[in-house]
């Protein structure tokens, strides 16, 4: 099978031969239809032809047969009558005379002639009214020498129509002798002459035939003692032949004509057969053999036909379904797409039009991803650059309120109150360097968080609260760095609790299922609907407007960047507060 595959590979190494080859295999059926078509009109045609020569030739020669029928019909009258003359009151007796010797000579000189000119091969005749000589016993015979059984049916045989009766006894010298008897009986019913005409059958019927004919055969048959003659061995008849149809052409076994006829003259049945049943006509198990051959082929051609479009476009489907069922997760993986794209280039592909079309596709779709992954590294160091700018401006100014805040207290005599800020802004700054680190826990994220609202409440007398709560299997997930500071600084701009009875609330809490959700709530004044419809789709777009609101929109597009479009950041206020949902995947940074 492997050699096969391999041998058609190599034939048909392109997809244009392959097309090829199915159209010639497709196009071979209405060649074989039509070449089957004319052969079947072939053989329709020479049958009629063959037909019709057989029942021309059937016609002849049976009408020469008939005619040499009638001519021992009449050699019987012609007996009869030389008979009638001989048979006279002088030799009525067993007495010869010499009137009888000489009307006896006449007789025998006639009967001599008869044979001559009717061509028989033997008259015989026997009677007790002639006298016998020596010599003699060639024609002339007494009654007595007849068998008994022949002259007791004879005898019960009634006169009938002038029909020609056939009767073999042991006289005749052959089988292929053919004996027509006729008696003679006085008015009494009694037997007076009884005479056979023989005559040789087979060269009887090679001067009746046409000479040299070799388009038909004949046999004759006898309804009682069967084949007569037949000059062709093979020749059989399917029954008897009064149960066959007389002057109808039939097929036998092996496929030749026939046809039967009915001797007039006397019980013999012709069967003739055309000789060309094995020559020239297509008998019927070679059409049968032509039409097994254009079945297979046929049925060959719809298999090649089926087979054909579902192996050449099986790669181009498979190769369309594994397009298609590239996930987005791995189309922002260059090596998850290239490992899927990979499967559609096997070492054992033909190298013709469609793998080239895949393979070019592939080193593409490889291309791009690559580019892609590039274009997004390349946003994310931009964005880094945006947040390091950012972070600039915020750490100064944090930086700058925070040594405001030490000072009054250390002015204010509040010792331990300025080392505790001091120790803060110290966690702070430790945490938001980090090493150069982009991404930290978030135990880390909230300790930073912590520190940056302990210093916040010290500036504002003490009127922020704030209450985080985060399980230690969710701590060791990764956010990207001041992630939830500027939400937190959001919350403290726009809280208005300065003048208000209550102080500020902030609660954080970090949920995690199939991913991480941080929700930060506070019990602000809320924002109004056109600004929180407007802050959200702010929060959508993928370009950076540097407005209010940029710290917010910064933040949702370094986690878009990081960890793609599914992730991000959603507002949602009323007058009671304010609350934004973070979303992130569980990973370890």
């Amino acid at each position: 099978m492997n050699t096969f595959k391999k041998i058609f590979n190599k034939r048909f190494s392109t997809f244009r031969s392959k097309l090829t080859a199915a159209f010639i295999l497709t196009s071979m059926i209405p060649l074989l239809l039509s070449i089957t078509i004319a052969m079947f009109i072939i053989n329709c045609y020479l049958r009629k032809e063959t037909v019709n020569q057989l029942t021309s030739d059937a016609s002849l020669e049976a009408q020469q047969i008939e005619a040499r029928l009638g001519q021992i019909i009449d050699m019987q009258n012609a007996l009869s009558s030389l008979f009638s003359s001989s048979l006279t009151p002088d030799n009525a007796s067993k007495d010869i005379s010499s009137l009888a010797l000489s009307r006896f000579e006449s007789l025998r000189a006639n009967v001599t002639s008869l044979e001559y000119v009717y061509n028989v091969k033997k008259i015989r005749i026997y009677s007790d009214y002639f006298p016998f000589t020596d010599g003699d016993s060639f024609h002339f015979f007494p009654l007595e020498n007849l068998a008994p059984s022949a002259l007791r049916q004879i005898t019960s045989e009634s006169s009938g129509a002038n029909r020609l009766k056939t009767f073999t006894t042991a006289d005749t010298s052959s089988a292929n002798t053919a004996s027509f008897y006729k008696a003679i009986k006085n008015i009494n019913g009694t037997i007076i002459a009884v005479y056979f005409i023989d005559i040789d059958l087979p060269s009887t019927l090679k001067s009746i035939l046409s000479p040299g004919s070799n388009t038909t055969a004949l046999a004759l048959l006898n309804s009682q003692s069967g084949l007569l003659y037949s000059s062709s061995q093979d020749m059989t008849l399917p029954g008897s032949p009064a149960s066959c149809k007389i002057n109808e052409v039939f097929s036998t076994e092996n496929a030749r004509c026939q046809i039967l006829k009915k001797s007039k003259y006397t019980d013999w049945y012709y069967l003739f057969e055309s000789l060309k049943g094995s020559s020239k006509i297509v008998n019927q198990a070679l059409l049968t053999g032509y039409l097994l051959v254009f079945s297979l082929t046929v049925l060959l051609c719809i298999i090649a036909v089926i087979i054909f479009p579902i192996t050449l476009s099986k790669r181009i489907k498979y190769f369309s379904n594994t397009i298609n069922n590239i996930s987005d997760k791995d189309l922002t993986s260059a090596s998850a797409a290239e490992a899927i794209l990979d499967t559609l280039v096997k070492d054992d592909t033909t190298g013709d039009e469609i793998d080239a079309i895949i393979v070019t596709f592939s080193n593409l779709f490889k291309k791009n991803t690559q580019l892609n992954t590039s274009i997004r590294e390349h946003e994310l160091e931009i964005e880094k650059s945006r947040f390091t700018i950012l972070q600039e401006q915020i750490n100064p100014h944090f930086l700058y309120n925070s040594l405001d805040t030490i000072r009054i207290c250390m002015l204010m005599d509040k010792k331990e109150t300025a080392c505790r800020l001091i120790q803060s802004l110290s966690q702070f700054y430790r945490i938001s360097l980090s090493k150069g680190k982009d991404i930290i826990t978030i135990d880390q994220e909230l300790r930073m968080i912590e520190a940056y609202l302990q210093i916040e409440q010290a500036g504002y007398d003490g009127k922020i609260t704030w209450q985080i709560s985060c399980s230690d299997r969710i701590s060791s997930f990764g956010i990207p760095k001041f992630t939830l500071q500027p939400i937190v600084e959001n919350s403290i701009i726009h809280g208005d609790f300065i003048s208000a009875p209550t102080p500020l609330t902030i609660t954080i809490n970090v949920e995690y299922t199939e991913i991480i959700k941080i929700t930060l709530k506070d019990n602000g004044p809320g924002i109004p609907q056109d600004r929180q419809k407007e802050l959200n789709q702010l929060l959508t777009s993928n370009t950076l407007i540097p407005t209010t609101g940029y710290g917010l929109q910064n933040c949702c597009q370094r986690i878009r960047l990081h960890y793609g479009p599914a992730y991000g950041l959603q507002i949602t206020s009323t007058p009671k507060g304010t609350q934004t949902t973070l979303t992130l995947p569980p990973l370890h940074p």
